[in-house]
This record gives C-alpha cells, sequence and structure tokens, in this order.
C-alpha cells in the first residue's frame, strides 16, 4: 500500500514527501512487471539501466522536494 503514497499525494494536488518517493521507488526497483527469465539479453541489459537510473533519482527529487515543501510553507521552517 505504500507504492500508493506518493500517487495519492499527487492526485490530492501535494507533492509527496522523501519517504513516501524512496518507498515507491524501492517497489518499482524491487517489483518487475516482467517475467526477467525470459528476457533477451539486450532486454536484461535495459531493464538494469533503467533500475540504475531509478536508483539515482532521490539524489534530484529529495532537494526538489525539500525545495518544494519550503516554498508551499514556509512559516513552518525556523530560521
Amino acid at each position: 500500500m505504500r507504492f500508493y503514497g506518493a500517487i495519492q499525494a499527487f492526485r490530492e494536488n501535494k507533492y509527496p514527501d522523501n519517504t513516501q518517493i524512496d518507498e515507491t521507488l524501492t517497489y518499482v526497483i524491487e517489483h518487475s512487471p516482467l517475467d526477467e527469465s525470459k528476457l533477451s539479453h539486450e532486454g536484461s541489459k535495459l531493464i538494469n539501466d533503467v533500475r540504475d537510473i531509478l536508483e539515482t533519482v532521490p539524489s534530484i527529487l529529495h532537494p526538489l522536494a525539500s525545495l518544494l515543501d519550503f516554498g508551499f510553507h514556509p512559516r513552518r521552517r525556523a530560521f
């Protein structure tokens, strides 16, 4: 069910927090929709390349999510 946390946040016109981003990406990386044993060498390489990309996404999205949170809720921050 945690996979849907980030999706639900978008449906409610909110941005997912870093935990929701991590949980969603972890789920997507660990649960392939394909039977990987039936893929060609090129197909397996493509799946691994996509996993590598998904594993780097948090380093891009975490600072962005923090920035967006600050932009929408500046009064919650202590300076």
